[in-house]
């Protein structure tokens, strides 16, 4: 409810402009066009009007060893073949990791919003879709689909990553994108980000009838003792309040699971799950240092 307000109040908002005077005599706006690190924008001359594409593809080709015959390992049985010997055999081979088309956006410098989409794996996913306001150059806050603010490694945009994948235990323990609200706000030397989220947006589709849906409290903080042009120390940490989905007051489950850290293969091969869970918390520590030589 409160993404599809969001984005009434943006469409109302940009329709407004249309009796703003910024028009040409033809009633349009002039628009220019560019690029800019790779990334096609579109922008009106004034700068209120902003509209870029963020789009990425990864292939990600992953080859074990041994590739069968893998001891204490077995397979669930595939239906969708007539015969399935239920053998542990890994997937070697090629696969589009992430296919990424993303469209954000700016109006009157203020609001802001991002749909991002990724066609991986023949499927149509979800990624950031949300609508913010900035109050000012630091401080905003944004309602929808985006990352909670745990763990600076799963926080980081997978542009950035050092590796192809995340942790197995960042991806275990650290959310990723859920339905919420938060704020964030930053100085040169510190960040801060808290905010209430919900379920994950294809959890109806992919997941199994898991009842009512639990919620999480979360926040991030970091700071920066030393930054400059030749060294930066971030020491930061974070905390999340969660709530498990569940059918009733008694039977909420929480579940911790994780991929391989290669996508070739898309089982999971890390799982637990703990019945009967009313709350739980999770915390991190975060430390990094970067050090620039010439």
């Amino acid at each position: 409810m409160i993404l599809v307000a969001g984005l009434l109040a943006f469409t109302s908002v940009w329709g407004q402009n249309t009796t703003s005077g910024w028009e040409d005599e033809s009633g349009k706006i002039p628009v220019k066009a560019y690029f800019e690190s790779g990334k096609l924008h579109f922008a009106s001359k004034n700068e209120n009007f902003h509209l870029w594409f963020d789009n990425r593809i990864y292939l990600d080709a992953a080859v074990y060893s041994p590739t069968s015959n893998v001891d204490d390992l077995t397979s669930k049985t595939n239906k969708d073949l007539e015969d399935d010997d239920n053998q542990f055999r890994f997937s070697n081979g090629v696969s589009f990791r992430r296919a990424r088309f993303g469209v954000k956006a700016t109006l009157y410098k203020k609001w802001f919003a991002e749909l991002d989409l990724d066609f991986a794996y023949n499927e149509v996913e979800i990624k950031d879709m949300y609508l913010g306001y900035k109050f000012n150059n630091h401080f905003f806050v944004k309602a929808g689909n985006f990352k909670v603010p745990m763990s600076m490694e799963r926080t980081t945009s997978s542009k950035y990553l050092m590796a192809s994948e995340r942790p197995m235990a960042v991806e275990a323990f650290a959310d990723g994108r859920r339905l919420g609200l938060a704020g964030t706000g930053w100085g040169k030397h510190w960040w801060a980000s808290a905010g209430v989220f919900g379920r994950e947006v294809d959890i109806i589709q992919k997941e199994r009838n898991r009842g009512n849906d639990g919620y999480a409290l979360a926040t991030r903080v970091a700071v920066s003792p030393i930054y400059n042009e030749d060294m930066t120390i971030h020491v930061g940490g974070y905390f999340n309040y969660q709530t498990p989905s569940g059918s009733g007051l008694e039977d909420k489950t929480v579940l911790f699971r994780t991929f391989p850290e290669s996508r070739v293969d898309r089982r999971r091969f890390v799982q637990a799950e703990i019945s009967n869970v009313n709350h739980y918390y999770t915390t991190g520590f975060e430390l990094d240092s970067v050090i620039v030589s010439c």
